[in-house]
Order: C-alpha cells, then sequence, then structure tokens
C-alpha cells in the first residue's frame, strides 16, 4: 500500500520543524546569558574581596556606650577613606573630636579628649580616644574628624552616642536560670561593661564559693567588657540559695560605686538527704503503748517511697510502706530504721530503738511465804510493817512464791524479805516495789 502526502500537510511539517528550530535557539541563548551573568558575578566578587573597589569614607564606631559620671571612657574608633586620598595620610594629620546633633553643625571638643589617636594611630587609620573625668553633661553625639595640612580634611556622618549616668550599668548574669543535678559542675558567668578600661570594674560574687576569674574582652563594637566566671560543684546545699554578681566600679577621685546586683536562684535535683526518723511519744514508754514512728528526709524532687525496715542484729526485714510506722512496745521491740526514695536514689536513717519499760519479777523461797506484787514506785524511803508509798509506775498481777532476789525492769537494787516471828522489810532500792502484799 502507498501512501499519498498533500502539500497542505508538507507545509504543516514545515512549520512545525522551523518552531522548534526556534525555540531550541533561544533556549541556548537564555543559557548563555545565564552564563555570563554568573561570571560577572564572580568577577565582581573577586574584585571586592582583593579591595580592586575603590574604598569609600567610612567610619566604625559602636552606636553608644554607657558611661559612669566621674570616671573616663575610651571610643573605640577605626576608618577607611577613599583610595586616592591614601597619600595625604601624614605627619601633619590630627584627630578632631566635634559634639552636635549632625556632623555638619557639631561643636570642636577635642580638647574634652586626654588621650587622642596619635599621627602614628591616624596612618593606620585608628582613631581610638579616650575621654576623662566624664560628666553627665558630656553625653550626646560624637563626630570624628581627620584633618590633615593638604587635600585630606574630612567629617565622617556617622556617630557614638555616650550615655553618661551616675549609676553605674548593670551587668549581665547567665545562664539566667540554673537547673542542675546535685554533682554537676556549673559554671555562672557575670559581664560587665568597662567603658574605662585604666579604670575597669571588679565583680563580686555573694556567695563567695569556689574559684572566680577575671578577664577583660572585647564586645564585637570593640567595646570592653570585664568577664567572671564562677566555677563550682552543684550541691543540695546550694538548692534555692540566691547568687548574685556585682560590679563594683572607681572613679578618678578613687570613690567606688556598686551596681546593682544581678540574681538567680538555683535549683538543684539530688537524692534524699538527712533522712531520719521521729518517735511519738518520746523517752521511756510501757510496754503496750502504741508508738508512732514518722521518716522525714530533704530530697528533689520529693520523696516518692518511704519503707520501714526492722533492723535485727544479722539482717533487715521490711515490714512497711509509707511515711508513717505504728507499732505497740514491747520488751521484744527491735530496731527499725526507714528509707526514702525519689528518681535520683534513696537515703537511709540510722538505726532506732524504742526504750519499753516492762516488769520482770524474781523471787526467794521461804517456808510458807508468799509475796503478792501489786505496784511499782519511781522512788521509795525506808519504811516499816504496814506503811507504803503511793507513786506507781508498773503492776505484776500474779501471786508468785518468793524463790530468789527479785528485780524491777533495770533496777540493780532488791527488796529482801526476811523469815522472823515478824516479817519485816528492808528497803535498800531506789526504783522497785511501792504496793505489796505478804501472806
Amino acid at each position: 500500500m502507498t501512501a499519498h502526502i498533500n502539500t497542505h500537510q508538507l507545509k504543516t511539517v514545515a512549520v512545525v520543524i522551523n518552531i522548534s528550530a526556534a525555540v531550541f535557539t533561544n533556549v541556548q541563548r537564555i543559557i548563555e546569558i545565564k552564563t555570563y551573568i554568573l561570571q560577572f558575578v564572580i568577577v565582581f566578587s573577586l574584585f571586592c574581596v582583593s579591595g580592586v573597589l575603590s574604598a569609600d569614607f567610612q567610619i566604625f564606631l559602636p552606636e553608644t556606650i554607657e558611661a559612669v559620671a566621674g570616671s573616663c571612657v575610651t571610643i573605640p574608633c577605626s576608618f577607611e577613606i577613599q583610595d586616592k586620598y591614601e597619600k595625604y595620610l601624614n605627619d601633619t594629620c590630627v584627630a578632631i573630636w566635634r559634639k552636635g546633633n549632625n556632623w555638619s553643625s557639631a561643636q570642636d571638643v577635642t580638647s574634652r579628649f586626654i588621650i587622642k589617636a596619635t599621627t602614628g594611630d591616624l596612618k593606620n587609620k585608628i582613631c581610638t580616644s579616650t575621654m576623662n573625668n566624664i560628666q553627665i553633661a558630656d553625653g550626646g553625639s560624637y563626630f570624628f574628624r581627620v584633618q590633615c595640612n593638604n587635600a585630606l580634611k574630612y567629617t565622617f556622618y556617622s556617630s557614638v552616642n555616650i550615655n553618661v549616668k551616675a549609676d553605674p550599668p548593670k551587668p549581665t548574669l547567665s545562664p539566667s536560670e540554673l537547673e542542675v543535678e546535685e554533682g554537676a559542675s556549673v559554671s555562672l558567668q557575670c559581664s560587665a561593661p568597662a567603658p574605662c578600661p585604666s579604670l575597669r570594674p571588679t565583680v563580686t560574687w555573694t556567695p563567695s564559693l569556689g574559684t572566680s576569674q577575671e578577664t577583660l574582652m572585647d564586645n564585637q563594637d570593640k567595646t570592653k567588657v570585664i568577664k567572671s566566671v564562677l566555677n563550682f560543684t552543684a550541691s543540695h546545699l546550694h538548692h534555692g540559695q540566691r547568687f548574685s554578681c556585682t560590679a563594683v566600679y572607681r572613679r578618678e577621685d578613687n570613690r567606688n560605686v556598686s551596681s546593682v546586683s544581678q540574681r538567680l536562684s538555683a535549683h538543684v535535683k539530688y537524692r534524699p538527704e538527712d533522712t531520719k526518723v521521729s518517735v511519738s511519744p518520746s523517752g521511756p514508754v510501757q510496754e503496750g503503748t502504741n508508738v508512732v514512728l514518722k521518716c522525714s528526709s530533704d530530697a528533689n524532687p520529693a520523696v516518692q517511697i518511704y519503707t520501714w525496715y526492722r533492723a535485727d542484729p544479722q539482717h533487715e526485714t521490711l515490714i512497711h510502706t509509707g511515711p508513717d510506722l505504728t507499732i505497740t512496745a514491747s520488751r521484744n521491740t527491735g530496731a527499725f530504721l526507714c528509707q526514702a526514695e525519689n528518681d535520683l536514689g534513696t537515703g537511709r536513717s540510722n538505726k532506732t530503738n524504742i526504750d519499753v519499760q516492762y516488769v520482770q519479777c524474781m523471787y526467794h523461797m521461804f517456808p510458807n511465804l508468799y509475796v503478792h506484787l501489786l505496784e511499782f514506785s519511781a522512788s521509795l524511803t525506808p519504811t516499816g510493817q504496814g506503811r507504803r508509798p503511793s507513786s506507781t509506775v508498773g503492776v505484776c498481777s500474779r501471786f508468785l512464791p518468793v524463790e530468789k532476789m527479785f528485780f524491777l525492769n533495770t533496777v540493780t537494787k532488791h527488796l529482801l524479805l526476811e523469815d522472823s516471828d515478824s516479817v519485816s522489810v528492808n528497803w535498800s532500792l531506789v526504783l522497785t516495789t511501792s504496793k505489796f502484799k505478804v501472806s
């Protein structure tokens, strides 16, 4: 089968081919233009970096300096000039300072500066100058002018604003918040502006713990700052403590003036400390009395678990959880201790013993003689038969044959019963029986 293509179809194909060729040509041109632009940017950048482009008149000053009245102030200053004026920076050049709202109407105040840029400084394009015994009236905007006995005479448009105050600037304390765990190394930094480096401030820390080191450093705008770093190891004793730094400035008359202190509170996390047990009632208790033991501990975060142990000589037995433990006092009551626990660890109390008072009876046997011990006194005086002291501290509720010497509690004295025609009682004890019956 033979394909037939008419004249109209051929013209259509030719148009499509021409359009495609035109588009391709335009794309090529766009790529070439972009390449030219990129090459220009690269060459321009190289010129800038290498200094091929001519420098303009520029001055580098801090925007503002905070000064202390009665002290001095140093203005860090440097400048650039157009290349064609470089040859005019010579020994005839002087530094001039003007004060005013704008560079054109500013008044010459160079005489107020005790230290001005020297000829050598100006050749190196340095114009740093110092004004002494600055007063509040000296505050304002200052413009710098380089003036030579030739074509180089120029007042720079940019100025520095000097703000003079009777009170010194406030130091900066960092970090603004302190949250650490016990045992961590801590560094606190206090920064105080030093507008007069020759009378730099002294930084003091409260409390004065650890070691501190002061360094005079440059800010980005070349003004000076004293940085004092306090290093210490965090302890639970520091929790809640307020740290402050104060900058003490010295005036030219040797009088000191202190800045407002900056403060921060320390938040120290630590395991339970000073874990202890309190007993209620305190002191000796009678056998059978209910006794409450309370466990307390200093911890941050707060104690989450309290655990009680019976501390036997050979081992410890867990007997209770919770801050309070209630027991019934007996002669077999042993020692107790509590353990406090939070997320960071545990803390233990010392062993606590309960002083339990109880009755212990021992007897001496005589024919047909029985003693019924009823009550016990805290103090006795010699008595004859039938006389009974009144104060009592204990009860023995059994009829007992008299077998041997007997003792009450831990008393070392004794009650001696003699078998004779008439029973006599010899009291030779301090804390023994006060009420008895002989049958």
